[in-house]
């Protein structure tokens, strides 16, 4: 006989081992859990035997996946945002702490029934990373540019971050699987009269994980068109960040990496044409007809050091070889003037707010270039 309770009407009993296949898992796993005894209680047992009737293949619809995937790619690239795709290898899981009958809760899409892990989780995830690992080459344009990428840490200052961080969401179907966490020492936890020591039973505490193996979409965008230069670095710290420190709960123990794919864009990202559409190359026609624009000798090295390329690497090569070379009285004029504009110039771009209210080691530099660019009355750049 089963003995089983299940909170519904009699009328609406269901008499399912497991989660259905064309079902929203997230509604089922928060709200159907069927493995109650007489008494209420679920027991070690029940919440295994709970945990496993999620595991019926993989969660989530294809066709839905498929479509909302297609919205995602384009809503972030009308935005002029960039999407990057992962694939967890170690367990993933999210939602720990949210309340559940078996303990331990889970994160689920609610429209997609699938895990995922929200955008301003993974905005949490970068800001963490940048701010206690990334290595800034100074620390006043580090501290500006994570306040300008997600905002004051106070909150009495009312204003955003430059960028927007989109929730990570599922590209195919995901396998769940079950894991057990085995703390040993509950009597020193309930009194701490006892000693915490090896001898005590490990108390078996079951819950839910993605499987390694499966793929996810990230995306960032500027919040505005003339931000975009923010958008480079972040996503390398997004890159970093879920490699070595990971994204949801447990991270401390392992849980949560994931790995760059870098080949999945190529089969997710439509282009805009195909590279054999013929109309394809009559509308680059016309523009190669157009002569390029060539580098001054000036540009070219300063190129090298990573100009546009390379904000940080640049940073350095300003700062132990440009702004002596700009001052060099060698007689070339012209070219103490051109450096002094494009380092005026990459400034403004690049640490914008270091060049209108310099602050550290930036006064000096700031100071330096100013200089040469008073003498020559360039007073655009003031």
């Amino acid at each position: 006989m089963n003995t089983r309770l299940i909170p519904l009407y009699k009328e609406a009993h269901l008499d399912l081992e497991r989660c259905p296949s064309d079902a929203n898992a997230g509604l089922w796993y928060d709200k159907f859990c069927n493995q109650w005894a007489s008494n209420w209680s679920l027991g070690d047992n029940g919440k295994m035997k709970w945990l496993q009737s999620m595991q019926n293949g993989r969660v989530g619809d294809k066709d839905l996946l498929e479509e909302v995937l297609k919205r995602y790619i384009k809503l972030v690239k009308s935005l002029g945002g960039e999407v990057r795709f992962f694939r967890n290898i170690t367990p993933f899981v999210t939602g720990l702490g949210r309340t559940h009958p078996i303990e331990n809760g889970f994160i689920w899409h609610h429209n997609l029934g699938t895990p995922y892990l929200p955008g301003s989780s993974v905005k949490g995830i970068v800001r963490s990373w940048a701010e206690s690992w990334w290595d800034g080459e100074e620390n006043d344009d580090k501290k500006d540019l994570v306040r300008q990428v997600f905002g004051p840490e106070n909150e009495d200052q009312k204003t955003v971050g430059s960028l927007i961080f989109f929730d990570a969401l599922p590209v195919e179907p995901i396998r769940l699987a079950t894991d057990v966490m085995t703390p040993h020492y509950a009597p020193y936890y309930q009194n701490e009269q006892n000693v915490p020591g090896d001898w005590y039973n490990p108390i078996l505490i079951p819950f839910l994980t993605v499987a390694p193996g499966q793929l996810f979409i990230f995306a960032v965008a500027p919040r505005n068109k003339d931000q975009i230069r923010d958008l480079e670095i972040t996503l390398n710290w997004l890159t970093e960040a879920l490699g070595l420190i990971g994204g949801g709960s447990k991270t401390a123990v392992g849980y949560g990496c994931f790995k760059l794919v870098p080949d999945a864009k190529a089969k997710y990202v439509p282009e805009e044409h195909s590279a054999a559409d013929p109309k394809n190359d009559m509308e680059k026609a016309p523009n190669s007809q157009e002569p390029e624009r060539k580098l001054t000798p000036i540009q070219q090295e300063m190129e090298e050091d990573g100009y546009s390329t390379d904000a940080n690497a640049f940073m350095e090569a300003l700062t132990v070889k440009w702004l002596d070379r700009m001052e060099a009285d060698k007689g070339e004029a012209s070219e103490s003037k051109e450096i002094a504009e494009l380092l005026a110039s990459w400034y403004k771009k690049n640490r914008a707010n270091q060049w209108k209210k310099p602050t550290g080691k930036n006064i000096d530099k700031v100071q330096r270039i100013n200089s040469i660019l008073e003498n020559y009355s360039l007073d655009k750049y003031k």
